[in-house]
């Protein structure tokens, strides 16, 4: 499996080091990881020769309109540290959704941490759970019942959230679970 070494590697260093990993390499490490197709990257670089597109890195520090409907972004620029204000008439998210389970507003993940049967992992990137999706519950016991898959499992493996991770781990869990199904009690 291809991505068995990086899951071995990661899921092997203690948590400060992992801390260390998403604070200093995490960007570098999505932007060589997650590249645009060709298709993608030729329709933006075009649009960039024609000013219609531009790239910034850095870090926002408030987003507001202003009288003519556009965009006042105003960012602390990566390189120099400088504050910033740029003025657009769209601008795109591209930070995913909140991984912190803590800070979701969904009553069905509001009730399994209340009741204890969730928690957030160490890095709060998703739900404590085991390589194999098994979720570990407040107490640090194994779930007989719930499982996660995905995004939800960052934390624990982080590379999971693209097809062909996902897939592999499907088929695991689903071996799991269908191995286990004598031993679950409904």
């Amino acid at each position: 499996m291809p991505y068995d070494h990086f899951h071995n590697i990661y899921g092997n260093l203690p948590v400060e080091e992992k801390k260390k990993f998403m604070e200093h390499l995490r960007h570098i490490w999505g932007v060589s990881r997650h590249r645009v197709p060709v298709e993608c990257a030729e329709t933006l670089y075009k649009l960039l020769l024609t000013g219609q597109f531009s790239i910034v890195a850095g870090r926002i520090e408030s987003i507001r309109t202003n009288t003519e409907n556009k965009f006042c972004v105003n960012y602390r620029e990566r390189s120099s540290k400088n504050p910033l204000t740029i003025f657009a008439d769209a601008v795109i998210n591209c930070m995913g959704p909140e991984s912190d389970y803590e800070k979701l507003d969904d009553p069905l993940i509001k009730n399994l941490l209340k009741r204890g049967m969730i928690q957030t992992d160490q890095l709060k990137l998703g739900l404590d759970c085991t390589p194999e999706g098994i979720i570990i519950d407040r107490s640090g016991k194994r779930s007989p019942f719930l499982y996660t898959i995905g995004p939800p499992a960052k934390g624990t493996l982080f590379e999971i959230t693209s097809v062909p991770e996902i897939r592999i781990a499907a088929l695991r869990l689903a071996e799991l679970v269908t191995t286990k199904k004598d031993e679950l009690a409904y």
